[in-house]
């Protein structure tokens, strides 16, 4: 009956989207339910913060040791949250999907509670999130959304977050200057040994050419040996004659 009085009155000052989620919260843990009908105006109720809207949004849920405990029951149609703390409690439980959909959800923590299992990729891979899981012995992450390690070429400004190249023309050209020298200078041996064995071989050549043509009949060496008797010189006969 508290509970249907409590709708009623969160209908006249709030949009239906955050009675829907204070409903929620405040069924399965009355104990959180405060004495003003309307969180957002003063008395403002402890746990809350709202905005200054015409009808106010809920952006700040502060539920820190309020003897929370099993499943965390579905408020996600509070939209407008931006800061949700459900630290020091017994929440149990796989972490609930829902909480990764927030669009406007800055801050989320869920330190030192019961929760096990797989941490929502919609919170682990969120960049823009702020979230809190330590004190959760059982929860671990998946590796999809794992941050890519710095390139070994590049150093980041932790200050900054401005991402320096650094140089490695000038390092690659000095390592590979050695291999580069040595192949040339083996190129360049290899080719003036082959000169010289052309040389080698071409002189050889020449001069096995040179005997061949010494040698061979019809040469000048042999030019008289080869002239016939009768047409030799007179004195070269008479000498060849008996007195």
């Amino acid at each position: 009956m508290a509970i249907v009085s409590l709708f009623v009155a969160f209908v006249l000052f709030l949009v239906t989207s955050e009675v829907l989620g204070l409903v929620a919260l405040c069924t399965q843990y009355p104990w959180l339910l405060e004495e003003n009908e309307d969180p957002c105006l003063t008395p403002k109720w402890t746990w809350i913060q709202c905005n200054s809207d015409a009808k106010p949004r809920i952006t700040e849920l502060h539920l820190s040791s309020k003897i929370l405990f099993g499943l965390l029951p579905d408020f996600s149609s509070m939209d407008a949250l931006q800061i949700i703390d459900l630290s020091l409690n017994s929440l149990s439980g796989p972490i609930p999907s829902f909480l990764g959909t927030f669009p406007d959800l800055q801050e989320l923590n869920l330190a030192f509670n019961l929760f096990s299992g797989l941490v929502p990729d919609s919170l682990a891979c969120n960049k823009n999130l702020k979230l809190s899981i330590n004190g959760n012995t059982n929860l671990y992450k998946s590796s999809s959304c794992s941050t890519p390690n710095t390139p070994p070429s590049s150093t980041a400004n932790r200050n900054t977050g401005t991402t320096f190249q650094t140089p490695t023309t000038t390092s690659t050209k000095k390592s590979n200057m050695p291999v580069i020298l040595g192949s040339t200078i083996s190129l360049f041996v290899v080719f003036w040994i082959a000169v010289g064995i052309f040389a080698i071989f071409r002189h050889k050549a020449k001069t096995a050419a040179a005997i061949a043509e010494a040698s061979a009949p019809g040469s000048v060496g042999n030019a008289k040996m080869d002239i016939p008797t009768e047409e030799r010189p007179i004195n070269a006969r008479s000498s060849n004659m008996s007195p």
